[in-house]
């Protein structure tokens, strides 16, 4: 949801940063590569983002007994945690 929003805060915050320049205003109201670049990032970052369900099948390829790996998705946030077991232990998640 913040992709969508990012585009409309950069109106408003961007002309503020120091120093003022006539240019960034161009560039943000006149021709708006900024607040639309900022848009195409968002949306082309979420769409590539992977689920766990492809993470888990990225880790399954990499064929490692001496790490440990975790996945999920609390919320909308997904994460992968890789860390290595101990020598003497072995583990695959």
């Amino acid at each position: 949801m913040a992709m969508f929003i990012a585009p409309f805060v950069s109106l408003f915050v961007v002309p503020h940063y120091p120093p003022f320049s006539w240019k960034k205003i161009v560039w943000i109201y006149v021709f708006p590569l900024y607040p639309l670049t900022a848009l195409w990032e968002g949306i082309t970052s979420n769409l590539r983002t992977y689920t766990p369900k492809e993470l888990r099948q990225i880790i399954k390829s990499i064929d490692r007994a001496d790490f440990h790996w975790e996945t999920g998705k609390p919320g909308s946030a997904i994460y992968l945690i890789g860390y290595a077991l101990e020598s003497g232990s072995k583990g695959n998640a």
